[in-house]
């Protein structure tokens, strides 16, 4: 599916939202997928603490805190850039009756190790 910005000559933006797959994205207040685990502990070489994999907001959290040392813009970014290089596409989160996905829109970090 492509979401994008135009007039009749430009483009302004597209993006394409990829299908939701178990293990391409993270629900906020929802177990981290197994297979997600095993590639950002692979990627990491070590292992997540079990606290961290309950709850995918502190999944990212977490990944921002080792990946960038805090929570301020450039740990996020490096922990998104993290969650793309692995295969995480999108974010969703669930207030009251609305669903609302956050893409990845970040590319792999030259810092981060292949």
């Amino acid at each position: 599916m492509f979401y994008g910005l135009a007039d009749s000559n430009n483009f302004v933006y597209t993006v394409e939202i990829p299908d939701l797959t178990e293990d391409n994205h993270i629900d906020f207040k929802q177990p981290v997928h197994p297979d997600i685990v095993k590639r950002a502990e692979q990627k990491l070489g070590n292992a997540i603490p079990q606290k961290f994999i309950l709850d995918g907001k502190d999944f990212r959290k977490y990944l921002a805190k080792i990946l960038g040392g805090g929570s301020d813009v450039k740990s996020e970014k490096l922990a998104s850039e993290f969650l793309n290089c692995i295969g995480v596409a999108l974010l969703s989160t669930k207030k009251d009756a609305s669903h609302q996905l956050h893409i990845v829109l970040h590319y792999c970090h030259k810092t981060i190790s292949d």
